[in-house]
């Protein structure tokens, strides 16, 4: 039995006037504008913890968070694991979310 790729059905590529007619470039740029505006979610999310550490390193309160600096600062056995887990889970939902609209 032998392969070709000459025999398998293939459809014609389109031109541009065939994607204009079907909305095919507006749905186009509507995914562009999700896509944009997931990664710019997700920026957010993973620069957000980077910048509270940079602020608690050199001497700040951390946003808010530690209110009398690093060496004060009390905090629960667990919170850097929450943290770590709230994070994965929201970073894991909008990585997911743009493979999808991929």
């Amino acid at each position: 039995m032998s392969f070709s790729l000459a025999k398998m059905h293939r459809t014609p590529p389109r031109n541009a006037q065939q994607c204009e007619q079907d909305g095919y470039s507006e749905n186009m740029t509507l995914v562009r504008i999700v896509l944009g505006i997931l990664l710019a979610l997700l920026v957010v999310v993973v620069a957000v913890p980077g910048a509270i550490l940079v602020d608690l390193v050199s001497g700040g309160t951390g946003m808010g968070l530690c209110t009398e600096g690093l060496g004060t600062c009390t905090t629960g056995v667990f919170a850097g694991a929450e943290l770590f887990a709230i994070l994965s889970v929201i970073i894991a939902v909008i990585g997911a979310l743009i493979a999808g609209s991929v």
